[in-house]
C-alpha cells in the first residue's frame, strides 16, 4: 500500500502498480507466445539459476494465514518480481497456529486442503497446499487445476487420497514438491522455509526440472481457471 484516502468517500488505497498484471494471465499470455512463436522447442528451465537470496515467507512469519493462494491472486511487476495480493480471505491465526472458518463462506476449493474443506481448519500448511497447486499452474503455464472434475466431484476424491496426475513437462522431481505440499497431513507437508531451501538447491543444479513442450490439447487448457460456478455447489463450505 502506498497511501489511502479517508477523510471523505469513497474511501480509497493506492497500491502498487504491477504492470504485467497478476500472474496467471501473465502465464497464459507467456503459454501463447511460446507456442506462437515455436521457442519451446529450444527452452527449456524456467527459473533463473543465477536467482539468490530468495526471502523468507512473511505472511507465516506473522502468523497469518492468506487462504486464497493462486495465481490470479499473485502480481507481476515491470521487473517481474511477484508480490501476493487480494488479502480479503487473510485471517490472523490462534495460539494453536490455526483458524477456523465459518460456514456458508465463498472459497475456493480447488485451491484448498483436505483439512481446510472437511474441518474448516486453516493453517499456514494449508497455504502450503495452495502453493502446491500455484506450482501447477506455473508449470503448465496457467493450466487448470483438476480441469475434468467439478468440486463437488473432488470433494470424496481428495479425501481419498486422489492427487493430480504429472503434468508433461513437469519433472519428477518437481512433481514430487508439489505431492509433498498435497500430503493429507498438515505436518508432513513441507514448511515455506523448507520449499525456499528446496527451489535454492534446485536452482544450484544444472539439470532441467520442466521444459516448455507444451500441448493445448491437454484438458488443463481447454477448461475456464475460475474457483467459482454459480452453476455448481462447489465453492461453498
Amino acid at each position: 500500500m502506498i497511501g489511502c484516502s479517508t477523510l471523505q468517500k469513497p474511501i480509497c488505497l493506492v497500491v502498487e502498480f504491477m504492470e504485467n498484471g497478476d500472474l496467471l494471465q501473465f502465464l497464459k499470455n507467456s503459454r501463447t507466445k511460446l507456442i506462437t512463436s515455436k521457442l519451446y522447442e529450444k527452452s527449456s528451465v524456467i527459473f533463473n539459476p543465477n536467482y539468490q537470496n530468495m526471502p523468507e515467507e512473511y505472511l507465516s512469519s506473522i502468523k497469518l494465514v492468506h487462504r486464497d493462494l493462486a495465481a490470479r491472486n499473485i502480481l507481476v511487476g515491470a521487473d517481474k518480481i511477484v508480490k501476493i495480493s487480494d488479502f480479503g480471505l487473510t485471517r490472523k491465526v490462534n495460539t494453536d497456529l490455526n483458524y477456523m472458518g465459518s460456514n456458508n463462506r465463498r472459497l475456493p476449493i480447488k485451491w484448498m486442503s483436505v483439512e481446510a474443506i472437511f474441518d474448516r481448519t486453516f493453517t499456514s500448511y494449508s497455504d502450503v497446499w495452495a502453493y502446491g497447486i500455484v506450482l501447477f499452474e506455473i508449470v503448465t503455464l496457467g493450466g487448470t487445476p483438476y480441469p475434468s472434475i467439478s468440486n463437488r466431484e473432488l470433494l470424496p476424491l481428495l479425501k481419498s487420497g486422489y492427487r493430480m496426475e504429472r503434468p508433461d513437462n513437469c519433472s519428477q522431481s518437481m512433481f514430487d514438491c508439489m505431492l509433498n505440499c498435497w500430503n493429507e497431513d498438515p505436518l508432513q507437508r513441507p514448511t515455506f522455509t523448507k520449499l525456499r531451501e528446496y527451489f535454492e538447491e534446485l536452482m544450484s543444479q544444472s539439470g532441467n526440472y520442466l521444459n516448455f513442450e507444451i500441448s493445448e490439447e491437454c484438458t488443463y487448457y481447454n477448461v475456464p481457471s475460475s474457483h467459482s460456478n454459480s452453476n455448481d455447489l462447489n465453492d461453498v463450505v
